[in-house]
C-alpha cells in the first residue's frame, strides 16, 4: 500500500502510530516509540519499521446482506516512510496468514477506508514519476520479472541498476555540451570572440554517434537469436544422437533404441549454460552422402555426380525421406552443428564428415569412446581428426562422460562467435532500440550539416532531435500514452 494516506488506513485497522520526531515524515507505532525505539529510526538507521501486531479485521463484506465477526489477525507490519521507499511515499506492507478469506476481508477494509486497488505497474510507475528510477530502469523490472533464462535476467539487472541510463546520461551531457557550444557562437558571431572548431566538434559529435550505434549493433545480435541458439544434432543412424541429446537436456525427451530409424521427427530441447540459452534439435540420423545443405550426393553408373533433395520432385516420398527433408531444414537454420561420430565404427573417415559439414561452424563429438578400451587409441583417433577441426571432444552419452567438457565448447562459441560476448547486451525492449537508432541518426545529420553550405542553425535542430530521443529512453518529456502503453504491460502490485 503506498500514498499519503497509507498510515491513516494502517490506523483504521487498529494499529496506533505515533510521528516520530527525530524523523521527518515518519510514522512509529506508539508502543514501539514508548520502548526507545525512535534510534532505530534515525536517518542512518533501517528506512522500515517492522512492527508484529495483531490487524482488527472488521465485519464489513462487499455484499452487503451478509455479516462476518470481527476479528484479530497476527501479522508483521512493515511501515516505509517517505522519501525512503520505493515510491518515495508512505508505503505500509502486510505479512499475514496467506488464506485467501483473510487476504480478502485485508483488501476490502483497506478499500472501506479509503484505499483503491492498484492498477498494472502502479507501484513501478510511481516510483518512476517521483524521480525515484527512471524509464529504462522501470522497463527493467518488467523484463526482469518475464526473465526466462539467464541472459534475460542479467541484461534487465544490469538495466535496473542504471547501466543504460548511465550511458544516455553520459550522452546527453556531450551533446549539450556540443550544442550550447554552437549555439553561442550563433549568439555572439557579432562580436570579437574565437569561434568554435567545426570539424573538432564534428567529430565529437561522430564519438557520440558510434557509442550509441555500438549499442544499436550488440542488440542486432541478440534480435538475431531472440530464442537462443540453434544447434542441430548430426550424424549417421545409431551414432547415440538421441542418448546424447537426452544427456544434454537432463531428461529423456527422446526414445533411445538400437533399432535404426527410430528417430523421425525433429525434437527440440533447451540447454542454459552461463547465462546462454541453446535450443537443440533431435533428429532422424543421415546417410553418410548427406552434404551440409541436406542434399544427397549420388554417383551413377556413368560417373556423372547428381544431387538430388528429398520431395524436391513433389512427391511426398518415404517417411524415411520425410524425415531426412525435415532434418535438412533443421540443418540448414542452425547456428551450430554438433556432428556425432560413432568412434567405434571402422568405416568412417574424418575426411568424409569434413565433406559433410563444408563450411558450417561444427564441433565434432567423437561418441561412444568408452567402447575403446585403448585410451592410446582414442588419443591417437582424437589427433586424427583434429587435423580438419578444429573443435573435438571424446564424448560418452550413456555413461555421462565428457559432458561438461561438451557444454564448455558450446560456452567457447559463444564467447569467440560474439563480439560482445553472452549476456552483455544492454537495450530491453524495441521501444528502447527505436529511440537510440533515432538519435544515432540525428547526430549523423548534425555532423553532416556543420559544413559551411549548409550552417550550424541546422545542426542545432537535429541535435535538439537527438536529445530529445534519448530522452525517450529515460523517460524525460515522454507522453502520457507512451507511459500508458509501457505500465499496463505490468502485473498488478508490481
Amino acid at each position: 500500500m503506498s500514498g499519503p494516506d497509507s498510515i491513516r488506513i494502517l490506523a483504521g485497522l487498529g494499529v496506533r502510530t505515533a510521528t516520530c520526531a527525530g524523523y521527518s515524515n515518519c510514522h512509529v507505532p506508539a508502543s514501539a516509540a514508548s520502548h526507545g525505539a525512535k534510534r532505530a529510526f534515525m536517518r542512518e538507521g533501517p528506512p522500515w519499521i517492522r512492527l508484529r501486531t495483531n490487524l482488527m479485521l472488521s465485519g464489513r463484506h462487499a455484499d452487503e446482506t451478509q455479516s462476518r465477526e470481527p476479528c484479530a489477525i497476527p501479522s508483521v507490519v512493515y511501515i516505509m516512510p517517505a522519501p525512503r521507499s520505493y515510491t518515495r511515499e508512505d508505503v505500509v506492507e502486510f505479512h499475514l496468514p496467506g488464506a485467501y478469506p483473510l487476504v480478502q476481508r485485508l483488501v476490502e477494509d483497506c478499500v472501506a477506508l479509503g484505499a483503491r486497488q492498484a492498477g498494472p505497474g502502479e507501484f513501478t510507475r510511481r516510483a518512476f514519476l517521483s524521480g525515484r528510477i527512471d524509464l529504462a530502469q522501470a522497463e527493467s523490472i518488467s523484463e526482469l520479472i518475464r526473465a526466462d533464462d539467464d541472459a534475460t535476467a542479467r541484461r534487465a539487472l544490469a538495466a535496473l541498476k542504471g547501466s543504460l541510463s548511465v550511458g544516455i546520461r553520459e550522452a546527453c551531457r556531450a551533446l549539450i555540451d556540443i550544442r550550447a557550444t554552437l549555439e553561442a557562437g550563433l549568439d555572439f558571431s557579432d562580436q570579437d570572440i574565437p569561434t568554435a572548431d567545426v570539424a573538432a566538434i564534428a567529430r565529437q559529435i561522430d564519438a557520440v554517434r558510434h557509442a550509441l550505434g555500438r549499442t544499436v549493433a550488440r542488440d542486432d545480435e541478440r534480435l538475431a537469436r531472440p530464442e537462443g541458439l540453434h544447434v542441430a544434432i548430426v550424424g549417421r543412424e545409431n551414432a547415440g544422437k538421441s542418448t546424447l541429446f537426452n544427456a544434454l537436456v537432463r531428461c529423456r525427451k527422446t526414445i533411445v533404441s538400437a533399432i535404426p530409424g527410430t528417430t523421425r521427427d525433429v525434437s527440440p530441447g533447451t540447454l542454459s549454460r552461463r547465462g546462454t540459452r541453446y535450443i537443440l534439435h533431435d533428429m532422424a540420423g543421415i546417410p553418410g552422402n548427406l552434404c551440409a545443405t541436406g542434399s544427397t550426393i549420388a554417383v551413377n553408373d556413368d560417373g556423372r555426380v547428381t544431387e538430388h533433395v528429398p520431395g524436391s520432385d513433389g512427391r511426398p516420398g518415404t517417411p524415411r525421406d520425410q524425415a531426412i527433408s525435415a532434418a535438412q531444414e533443421t540443418i540448414a537454420a542452425a547456428d551450430l552443428l554438433l556432428m556425432v561420430v560413432d568412434c567405434a565404427s571402422r568405416d568412417l573417415q574424418p575426411r568424409d564428415t569434413f565433406a559433410q559439414v563444408g563450411t558450417r561452424p561444427a564441433i565434432i563429438v567423437l561418441n561412444k569412446c568408452d567402447l575403446l578400451r585403448d585410451r592410446s587409441a582414442l588419443s591417437k583417433l582424437v589427433r586424427a581428426w583434429r587435423r580438419l577441426f578444429v573443435s573435438v571432444l571424446p564424448v560418452s552419452a550413456l555413461h555421462q562422460t565428457g559432458i561438461m567438457e561438451l557444454k564448455d565448447a558450446l560456452h567457447s562459441f559463444v564467447a569467440t562467435s560474439s563480439p560482445a560476448g553472452p549476456g552483455h547486451h544492454l537495450l530491453t525492449n524495441a521501444r528502447q532500440r527505436s529511440a537510440l537508432a533515432k538519435a544515432q541518426d540525428r547526430c549523423a545529420e548534425a555532423a553532416t550539416q556543420l559544413l559551411p553550405c549548409q550552417g550550424v542553425e541546422l545542426a542545432c535542430l537535429s541535435l535538439a532531435e537527438a536529445l530529445e530521443a534519448l530522452g525517450e529512453v529515460t523517460g524525460r518529456g515522454c507522453a502520457e500514452d507512451v507511459l500508458d502503453s509501457i505500465f499496463e504491460r505490468f502485473c498488478v502490485g508490481k
